[in-house]
């Protein structure tokens, strides 16, 4: 299985972000997050997501519930944006029209 380069990382967490400030400050889950991205053409594995979740979280841009099970990883149960995340996107977002404007 091929490495996804630091960039498709980059796009991976931007259309997240997409989704969920479209959402607004709503939880969702990620098996909706999922099936919205798949429809979307930008699929990802559930590993895939829950890494970009967990990092976006640490980041302050979404908050997770988790349920915790003794002696094994915790599961997410939902992601919520945060005003950091909105923040975010906006500056992700003027940067591709950025780089949109001067090609």
């Amino acid at each position: 299985m091929r490495t996804k380069s630091k960039a498709e990382h980059e796009n991976d967490r931007t259309q997240i972000l997409r989704l969920l400030v479209e959402v607004g400050f709503h939880p969702i889950t990620p098996a909706t997050i999922l099936s919205v991205m798949d429809e979307s053409f930008h699929s990802l594995s559930e590993d895939s997501l829950d890494f970009h979740l967990r990092y976006m979280a640490d980041k302050g841009w979404i908050e997770v519930g988790e349920e915790k099970r003794p002696g094994q990883s915790p599961i997410l149960l939902y992601a919520k944006l945060t005003a950091a995340g909105v923040e975010e996107y906006d500056r992700r977002r003027r940067e591709i029209l950025t780089v949109r404007a001067a090609s």
